[in-house]
């Protein structure tokens, strides 16, 4: 379920990402211990940036590195 998320949705904020998993199992809150899993499990699978905004889980069918942004171009 998860890496069907991040794959329709991504790239996706670590934040969205567990509200999408917590509302389809019906949970009001995340607890702490199913956050951690939804947020460690994709790291071994999915590419992970760290944002100034947070962490962002990218697509498997995508590299990150095809959205760089011009100025981390070299030229």
């Amino acid at each position: 379920m998860i890496y069907h998320v991040i794959d329709a949705e991504g790239p996706i904020y670590e934040d969205v990402l567990v509200r999408r998993i917590e509302r389809h199992h019906g949970f009001q809150r995340a607890g702490n211990q199913i956050e951690a899993i939804i947020v460690d499990l994709p790291e071994y699978r999915r590419g992970k940036a760290k944002e100034p905004v947070g962490i962002f889980y990218w697509p498997n069918r995508t590299a990150k590195d095809e959205f760089t942004p011009a100025r981390y171009l070299d030229r």
